[in-house]
């Protein structure tokens, strides 16, 4: 299995066990993390950990954000501008150190693409870290996709990870 680990904190964010999508110009990675029944979840886990619960029969997502550990936190529109503007200059600085020179152009134009998308419905956005805590690293964002198939969907930055074995 193959991890993304955050390249400023070395926390692991998520896995290729989720399917993602690369959009604006391949900076985000877009996961629609899958769905499984209540009692589903509660049989696989009776056959790892031998207790068997009693579960409703509701649909819930396979929560991403808590196989990760990922830490809740909160922006003012622009506190969140502020941070993301801080985090464009560290992957410049990063794709510099890693001789990614002709990443940078698309990065920035993706990432600007990005957050003009998101900035219109800032109020349902969800923002955590990884597991670490360390500000340093790359904002997890989220929000709730209504509709036919209602989840949560998860932004993580492509060029802030890297690839690892799990």
């Amino acid at each position: 299995m193959i991890g993304f680990q955050d390249t400023f904190t070395g926390d692991i964010v998520m896995s290729d066990k989720h399917p993602y999508t690369l959009k604006y110009n391949d900076v985000v990675m877009e996961v629609k993390p899958s769905y499984a029944s209540e009692q589903a979840l509660q049989i696989e886990e009776s056959q790892e950990t031998g207790f068997e619960g009693e579960g409703e029969l509701e649909r819930v997502s396979d929560g991403i954000e808590y196989q990760y550990a990922f830490i809740p936190t909160s922006f003012t529109k622009v506190e969140f501008l502020n941070e993301i503007r801080a985090f464009k200059y560290r992957i410049k600085d990063h794709l510099e150190k890693t001789g990614n020179y002709s990443r940078y152009t698309p990065f920035q134009e993706g990432m600007d693409l990005f957050i003009k998308a998101i900035l219109g419905r800032f109020d349902e956005l969800n923002f955590f870290m990884g597991s670490s805590g360390d500000t340093s690293g790359a904002i997890i964002i989220s929000h709730w996709e209504y509709g036919a198939d209602p989840r949560p969907v998860f932004y993580f930055f492509n060029d802030a990870l890297k690839k690892v074995s799990l």
